[in-house]
């Protein structure tokens, strides 16, 4: 950018911006690209929480997902009758593992993969089925109209964004912006950023990332790991090892599944403060206060086996990437 003397950022935590305050999306110039107000606070998202979203002009696979998690994978929970999917010889219980050698750990990743592509596009789809490993060549379909009416209606008036999903958290506000306007600070009005606009997502809802979320992967972003590579024009580009960025993506999933799980652990423990708490003002012989510190403190114990797990699966994940490296 050809700018001097620029202001650095200020951040506020985005958890402590309520439902109703103004915010605004900021742009280049003097004038904000849009205003708003917050709908819903800042809030961890899981795969229920996002309303439906599909392209309308993304291919088809034609399955849908069991509700049961899978390891290393998605589960299919079932295959539509002349799919793509079908044709491939999918089938119900199988778990997808990759998509064009890309890892889909969960859900979202799996149809956010999906969506990047057209019909009569053709997927390697590495699977396991009865515990062996296999690779299926799936060619996608067009969609059907009638899946394609809610988000039709949800687009009326509107550009929505192709990604809307799979985020790991969000700040939910109504401020009217296009895709391309996304990717901009959103403000407070004494002008500190409380999040970064990410999805157009809705005829009133604009998502954006939390600042905790910003924050939290600002010194590597500093460090240039994230840096678009320089191709030197006078060699031949050096071809990217598929091996090594199936491994880095990965890691990412597995930093975003981690940074989910302390999420849920520091609100199991500020649940089972409460229940302490109540314990002392009302009494620690009260049978309803002890039956809710009891289930406090399970919610904690699986919470923290949670952390524990995902901590383990993202150090395993760098392991893997770094004897690779």
């Amino acid at each position: 950018m050809d700018a001097k003397d620029l202001k650095a950022v200020q951040w506020r935590p985005s958890r402590d911006v309520e439902p109703g305050d103004w915010v605004v999306a900021a742009g280049t110039g003097k004038d904000p690209v849009a205003i708003g107000v917050v709908s819903v606070r800042t809030r961890t998202m899981g795969r229920r929480d996002y309303p439906p979203a599909t392209n309308p002009n993304s291919g088809f696979l034609g399955i849908t997902l069991a509700e049961d998690p899978a390891e290393g994978g998605v589960k299919v929970g079932s295959v539509q009758p002349g799919s793509g999917a079908a044709k491939a010889g999918l089938k119900a219980d199988d778990i997808v593992l990759s998509i064009n050698s890309k890892p889909v750990p969960d859900p979202e990743t799996l149809m956010s993969t999906v969506a990047r592509y057209k019909p009569k596009d053709v997927l390697t789809l590495k699977i396991k089925r009865d515990g062996e490993e296999q690779e299926l060549k799936a060619t996608l379909g067009a969609r059907p109209a009638d899946l394609s009416r809610g988000d039709f209606q949800n687009r009326l008036g509107n550009e929505l964004s192709d990604r809307r999903g799979g985020f790991p958290a969000i700040l939910q506000h109504d401020t009217v912006l296009k895709p391309a306007e996304c990717g901009g600070p959103l403000v407070d009005l004494d002008g500190k950023a409380v999040g970064i606009n990410i999805a157009r997502a809705g005829r009133v809802e604009t998502y954006a990332l939390p600042s905790e979320n910003v924050l939290a992967v600002l010194d590597e972003l500093k460090s240039g790991k994230l840096a678009p590579a320089t191709t030197d024009v006078t060699k031949p580009a050096k071809k990217p090892d598929p091996k090594q960025a199936e491994l880095e993506q990965a890691v990412a999933a597995a930093e975003e599944r981690l940074a989910a799980a302390q999420d849920r652990s520091a609100a199991a423990k500020k649940l089972l403060r409460s229940a302490d708490e109540a314990a002392e003002k009302f009494g620690k012989d009260n049978p309803d206060l002890i039956e809710a510190r009891d289930r406090a403190k399970k919610v904690v114990a699986s919470s923290d086996k949670g952390l524990s797990e995902a901590k383990a699966a993202l150090q395993k994940a760098k392991d893997a990437l770094k004897e690779k490296k």
